[in-house]
This record gives C-alpha cells, sequence and structure tokens, in this order.
C-alpha cells in the first residue's frame, strides 16, 4: 500500500478505484479531521519531511497528536494498549492516503 501511494507520489499512474479497492481511503469525516492536525500541529505535509513541522522533523505520532491525543503520544509504544495500537495502525494508514493526495495536489470528492 505505502509503496503504491510513494508511486503515485513520483508521478507514476495508479487506478484510484483499483487502490481504493485493495484498502481503504479516508472518509470525509476522517479527512477533515487529518486537515486538522495539519492545522494544528503547523505542519505542511507538501514540504520536505525534513522540516514539514514548524522546522522540525515529520512524525506521524506528532502529525496525529490532535486525534490520539496527549497521554498517547507521551507513552512509550511498548505501554500502549492493544485497541489503542490498532487505533495508531488505523490513522495511520489513512495518513499515508493524506499525504500522498496532498503531495500531488489532489482533493477527493466524497459520495
Amino acid at each position: 500500500m505505502g509503496h503504491l501511494l510513494e508511486a503515485l507520489e513520483q508521478g507514476r499512474g495508479l487506478d484510484l478505484h483499483r487502490l481504493s479497492a485493495a484498502s481503504s481511503a479516508p472518509t470525509k469525516l476522517e479527512w477533515e479531521q487529518l486537515a486538522r492536525c495539519e492545522v494544528e500541529t503547523c505542519t505542511d505535509v507538501t514540504q520536505d519531511p525534513a522540516t514539514a513541522a514548524g522546522g522540525e522533523r515529520f512524525t506521524m505520532t506528532n502529525f496525529l497528536k490532535p486525534i490520539m491525543g496527549n497521554e498517547f503520544v507521551s507513552k512509550d509504544y511498548k505501554e500502549r494498549t492493544r485497541e489503542e495500537s490498532e487505533t495508531f495502525s488505523k490513522w495511520c494508514k489513512l495518513l499515508k492516503y493524506y499525504l500522498a493526495f496532498r503531495r500531488i495536489g489532489l482533493e477527493p470528492r466524497f459520495g
């Protein structure tokens, strides 16, 4: 999945309908939550990941802080519950879509 989205970012052709059949793209609400994360973390995901987060290195954990919460972000990954890890994993997958689409300037259309 990650490789396909990376290929999309590099300008390679990709059938988005087939991609969405293989893995769920963000819903409108999820997209809006990811956009809120971009604003609240002062991160421009279209920029170099080394400096995208207000001059600091981009990390998914810090980017998803508005969704996952301060308590989650401050926990060592070994201390996270199974449910927390599954939720974080889900959001990371959705974030990969968001990053790829934003970086190529593709605004999704919802239902």
